[in-house]
């Protein structure tokens, strides 16, 4: 890392802003995906807590705020930002689960090995994508450092969604997607100390995540439970698209078949709640 790299500017847009919701004596840990913030992951995080759980969503480096941050980061922050992430929690409540969409999905799962953590949800696992060329990222990350993306306004609802993409979806920077390609290989390795018990989400309209992945992931780890939930309309973002209220139950239901673990009372700030428009 570079601090120079770093704008002296540089704020977390409020999508960005990590969220904490303190609940009961279950914990569950979310992570959000590559070049993705933790609103992406509020509406699972706030269905999660109404059914008691305390949930947090961090915000991974160099995400929610601009690109030339992000291009100070590299896949190893972006575990060990994980990894503490549920420490942390572990070091306060007997029980945690840890669940995450896309990239998020993929630490998840490493630190889920790692820990030997009893539950665990992938949503959209990023292992495998779409998009063949990611391969070849490692090889022009300093001739090409970025290309034009396909990402357009019009598809984010949200005004504000809409800033966070144009920072950092108008272009792919290979340097960043050599990242990813580093981790999915890392990930994909790393399945098979996976023995927690494994809920797997994927979409038949996810244009990013095919949903062969699931096979992949069966094939490849320990688990001695391990189940995959296919639904029909959403795309890429599982947890805010139109099967959302699908997913959180099945996600809910998922976390909640642990049995209760006495654990410290939580605490921290006041729930968490969207911004206002």
């Amino acid at each position: 890392m570079r601090i120079n790299g770093v704008p002296a500017s540089t704020t977390i847009h409020e999508l960005g802003r990590r969220i904490e919701l303190p609940g009961g004596p279950r914990a569950v840990l979310l992570l959000h995906g590559w070049t993705g913030w933790p609103g992406r992951l509020a509406p699972l995080a706030c269905r999660l807590h109404e059914a008691g759980f305390t949930v947090v969503v961090p915000r991974l480096p160099g995400h929610g705020t601009n690109m030339r941050d992000m291009l100070q980061t590299d896949a190893e922050t972006w575990l060990r930002c994980a990894i503490d992430e549920y420490l942390e929690l572990a070091s306060d409540y007997q029980s945690v689960g840890i669940a995450g969409t896309s990239m998020g999905a993929i630490l998840a799962a490493m630190v889920a090995a790692k820990f030997d953590v009893p539950k665990a949800v992938l949503l959209a696992p990023a292992y495998r994508n779409t998009r063949r060329l990611i391969v070849l990222a490692p090889l022009f990350r300093r001739i090409i450092p970025r290309i034009r993306g396909d990402w357009s306004e019009e598809q984010e609802p949200d005004p504000r969604a809409r800033e966070i993409g144009r920072e950092y979806a108008t272009f792919n920077y290979t340097a960043m997607a050599a990242e990813l390609y580093r981790l999915q290989r890392r990930g994909t390795r790393a399945l098979s100390g996976l023995r927690s018990e494994t809920l797997i989400v994927v979409s038949r309209k996810d244009a990013t995540v095919p949903l062969e992945v699931a096979d992949l992931i069966r094939r490849r780890c320990s688990a001695s439970r391990c189940e995959t939930l296919v639904v029909e309309n959403s795309n890429h973002h599982l947890a805010e698209h139109v099967d959302r209220e699908l997913v959180a139950e099945a996600v809910v239901r998922w976390f909640a078949s642990e049995p209760a673990a006495a654990g410290p009372a939580a605490a921290g700030p006041p729930a968490w709640r969207p911004p206002a428009s």
